[in-house]
């Protein structure tokens, strides 16, 4: 057996062996991305969980930076709202959540666009007589908007964050337009 045939069969044996990884990686990766699918919810329900995601998205919606949702603020919330908080406040919770639905009549997820960014503002001017309502409402806000400022893409959108800033410089110049800086010892 000379050299060159050696090194054709080796090649297609090499070539064999990895063949069936790589064609199931290309298919894999032609799967559609589309389908909703819902994390594993320890504390909420579906139903809970698409009325918070569209007041998330209300609160914190996608402009030229990212959204709440984007940011993955609904992926942190269940799990806070499991871990960190007492059963006494999470059945104030859950009934101040149920009655945002009732209030409006139906669930607030089924709302149209509009008439949930109406009871939203109604919610933020706190014109609702009932307290769970009221503490429901300002704690999805109150958690959204800190798992949003705490996400990378919720940082970054928004300051000028270095988590290691280097040489501390009390008296940088300040443009107008520019982040405010943080780092990460905020």
């Amino acid at each position: 057996m000379n050299r060159r045939t050696v090194i054709k069969r080796s090649s297609l044996a090499l070539s064999a062996a990895f063949t069936p990884g790589l064609i199931s990686s290309l298919l894999s990766s032609c799967k559609s991305k589309e389908q909703v699918s819902f994390p594993e919810l320890k504390f909420l329900t579906q139903d809970e969980y698409q009325s918070i995601s569209s007041i998330v998205d209300i609160i914190l919606p996608a402009t030229s930076t990212p959204g709440g949702l984007e940011c993955g603020v609904m992926d942190i919330f269940d799990l806070i709202i499991t871990d960190c908080v007492s059963e006494e406040d999470k059945k104030i919770f859950r009934s101040g959540l149920s009655n945002i639905s009732n209030a409006s009549g139906e669930e607030f997820k089924d709302l149209d666009r509009e008439k949930q960014i109406q009871v939203i503002s109604d919610l933020d001017g706190q014109t609702s007589n009932d307290e769970d309502v009221n503490k429901a409402y300002h704690t999805i806000k109150d958690l959204s908007l800190k798992i949003y400022f705490t996400s990378e893409k919720g940082i970054n959108a928004h300051f000028d964050y270095k988590p290691v800033p280097g040489k501390y410089s009390g008296c940088d110049p300040y443009k107008e337009g520019d982040k405010v800086w943080l780092s990460s010892l905020v």
